[in-house]
């Protein structure tokens, strides 16, 4: 299972939906992987004031390959960081504890077995 946390606020985003090879990351409803969480979202959004952590996450953010756990970035307006090193579209591996920036939103990877 690969997961990547928001320590901030609890919120926990399973990479290894669907039965697709590779999950969308971003704010759009069709991405596979809501930021922030659907069902969290409204209730979020109304306790924050405007221009918060997530109005940098573009609507399609990045994308995950689940079988090399590769992690590459869609042309995002505000880049994907990790590690503080921003990635490309080429992407890169991602490894247990790695810290990962969505625009401003700080996250980080766990995977297990």
């Amino acid at each position: 299972m690969a997961e990547l946390i928001d320590e901030n606020n609890g919120f926990i985003y399973h990479l290894d939906v669907g039965d697709q090879a590779q999950v969308t990351i971003g704010k759009s409803d069709e991405c596979d992987v809501i930021v922030p969480p659907k069902d969290s979202r409204e209730e979020w959004l109304h306790e924050n004031p405007p221009f918060s952590i997530y109005d940098f996450v573009s609507r399609r953010h990045g994308k995950f390959d689940k079988s090399s756990r590769r992690l590459h970035d869609l042309s995002s307006s505000n880049g994907i960081f990790v590690n503080n090193h921003r990635i490309t579209d080429e992407g890169v591996n991602l490894n247990e504890g790695d810290k990962i920036r969505l625009g401003k939103l700080e996250l980080t990877y766990f995977a297990t077995v």
